[in-house]
């Protein structure tokens, strides 16, 4: 007698499908702004990184990105940070998309005062879309040691810029639907004022 078969280790896919939904999982109940901080807590906790980010073009500023939500060591940062991109690998994902140093970003981009100040060695990041392909800012991952995640952290990254870009082009629209609503109320409100 004589058998043939193939012995195929799900191993790696098996990690990869746990990772993702534990992302699902950890995000799936939040929206708009609530959405960004869960995002970055489970892509650090998932891919075992230090840092975790979400930027967004400022606009009516060039050449500058504002967080959304930074996850440090476990830790949410509160407070909103201005960034100037010349120089730096965020300045190159939002220029040719997704990016992948894994080790030795300082090297690369010796003139990003960031990445020297956090200590960062390695850095993944990918651009931020709206609906019509409006670039909007960038998802990206950091640590202080090379980053050995390969293919499935690549698409994980992927997978959750496109509804980090959704959720963001929700919050602009929702903002800048709020702001037409209040100078519409103070347009009639004022309104004899103004005939």
């Amino acid at each position: 007698r004589y058998y043939e078969g193939t012995n195929v280790d799900i191993t790696a896919r098996k990690k990869n499908e746990m990772a993702l939904k534990a992302v699902l999982e950890g995000t799936i109940a939040f929206v708009g702004r609530d959405y960004f901080p869960s995002l970055v807590k489970e892509l650090a906790a998932v891919l075992g990184v230090r840092y975790a980010f979400i930027g967004e073009l400022v606009p009516g500023q060039s050449g500058y990105i504002r967080s959304v939500a930074f996850e440090a060591d476990g830790k949410a940062i509160a407070h909103e940070m201005y960034a100037r991109l010349g120089g730096t690998p965020s300045e190159t994902v939002l220029a040719k998309g997704l990016c992948v140093y894994p080790e030795n970003v300082q090297a690369i981009f010796p003139h990003a005062a960031e990445l020297k100040r956090l200590q960062v060695v390695s850095y993944m990041g990918t651009p931020l879309y709206t609906r019509t392909q409006e670039l909007l800012g960038l998802l990206a991952v950091m640590d202080d040691k090379p980053m050995e995640q390969g293919e499935p952290a690549r698409s994980l990254l992927t997978i959750f810029a496109a509804r980090a870009g959704a959720e963001l082009e929700r919050v602009r629209t929702d903002s800048a639907l709020k702001e037409s609503e209040e100078r519409y109320r103070y347009l009639v409100e004022n309104s004899h004022e103004l005939v």
